[in-house]
């Protein structure tokens, strides 16, 4: 019997208590005692449609992330994404997955996510070792901004802005951090300066420091106002150095895609895909050796 459709029996028989493929098509649609309506298997036997009221959504959801607890089922729900994506609570199916996360490894999530990615690409050589900001539920990373060189309070004000809006970029790419400006250096866990340019052809550069097992403390981030060759950067370039950066500062290393935010020679103005799926699919991974 193909995978997906043992999956589909599974799901159907765990929430309703009997097996579908033993209830004739013509008999009644039975609703079990949590509100969940099944509707008999299409003549396929793929395509089950499941509908349940908005409030017993989670606590379906956590009964699945508790039936599947053990990693080769975990992987079999993986696998049935698209199935998943087409019934009615498939957002709490996905949450209840998402918790259920530690029963596989970092390589499991790398492999059955991974597509549309390019941490694959990241962690292929060397003695990968994952490293980034906990995450746990609030947690803000403090950034102060030094005022750049010259500049006027106008200036200062336009600057900061747009360094913290490269930090939303990331945010409302997924990345389960909040940020917050901060008027004094020392509070900081990231400090942030600019420089006229740089001696090396660069535009800007991260240094951050974690500890043994791969999570974050603190990081370092200097940008430049102008280019090697002495032209200014516009807000535009600006922006996506910024962005560029905080990557690095997030976690993420460059990339061979020219098009992304982190190839090492930054010609995009914005986040694509990849660099949002990146960003998502890091901060699932526990920080660490990747085992």
């Amino acid at each position: 019997m193909p995978r997906l459709r043992c999956l589909a029996l599974l799901l159907l028989a765990f929430v309703a208590g009997d097996s579908p493929a033993t209830r004739p098509a013509s008999a009644p649609a039975p609703r079990s005692a949590d509100g969940l309506l099944l509707l008999a298997p299409a003549p396929s036997g793929l395509e089950p449609a499941l509908d349940a009221p908005a409030e017993a959504r989670p606590m379906l959801a956590a009964r699945l992330a508790a039936r599947l607890a053990d990693g080769a089922m975990l992987r079999d729900l993986a696998h049935a994404s698209s199935w998943l994506a087409r019934t009615r609570f498939a957002d709490d199916i996905d949450a209840a997955r998402r918790d259920a996360a530690p029963a596989l490894t970092a390589r499991d999530l790398l492999a059955i996510e991974g597509a549309g990615t390019y941490l694959p690409e990241i962690f292929a050589t060397g003695t990968p070792l994952v490293t980034r900001w906990a995450s746990d539920a609030n947690r803000t990373i403090r950034v102060w901004v030094a005022a750049p060189p010259g500049s006027t309070d106008a200036g200062d004000r336009a600057r900061t802005a747009l360094v913290m809006a490269a930090f939303e970029d990331w945010r409302e790419a997924g990345v389960p951090l909040g940020v917050t400006l901060v008027a004094d250096s020392a509070m900081a866990d990231v400090q942030l300066r600019w420089v006229r340019g740089f001696e090396t052809p660069i535009s800007g550069r991260t240094r951050w420091t974690h500890d043994a097992t791969g999570w974050i403390r603190r990081g370092d981030i200097t940008l430049a106002l102008h280019y090697p060759n002495g032209a200014p950067l516009d807000a535009a370039a600006l922006r996506a150095i910024a962005m560029h950066e905080i990557g690095h500062l997030l976690g993420l290393d460059h990339t061979a895609d020219s098009t992304s935010i982190m190839a090492p020679v930054v010609r995009a103005r914005e986040l694509t895909a990849a660099d949002r799926a990146s960003a998502r699919l890091l901060y699932r991974l526990p920080a660490g050796p990747l085992h």
